[in-house]
């Protein structure tokens, strides 16, 4: 279920994105970046789990949502470890996002309140 969230969420943002990405070119690069951040921090997530977890990343994914053939313990176990690369990923977002919004946008830093 989370799994297919978290496809549902992406495929949502993704499709919203390129209609802006469209029309405005500088988008197109905010994409990049976020898509690269994304997937640098899912890939570091995964690099950075438990080292007692020994399974690829297809089979914790498998184990995660099949409680009935594994067990609740294992299920709920490969959930934690799928959380790793989920919160970096996120982190990535993040950050890229914010770093896309400066680039964009560089004199928005000099702006004055008053």
């Amino acid at each position: 279920m989370l799994v297919f969230c978290i496809v549902m969420v992406t495929v949502v943002l993704v499709a919203s994105s390129v209609v802006h990405a469209v029309l405005n070119r500088k988008a197109l690069l905010a994409i990049a970046l976020i898509s690269a951040c994304t997937l640098a921090g899912g890939l570091v997530g995964w690099w950075i789990r438990p080292s007692q977890w020994r399974l690829s990343f297809r089979d914790t994914v498998r184990l995660s949502v099949n409680a009935r053939q594994y067990g609740h313990a294992l299920e709920s176990q490969a959930e934690r470890v799928l959380l790793y690369p989920l919160d970096c990923a996120f982190l990535g977002v993040i950050v890229s996002s914010v770093s896309a919004l400066v680039l964009a946008n560089p004199r928005s830093s000099h702006r004055t309140l008053g």
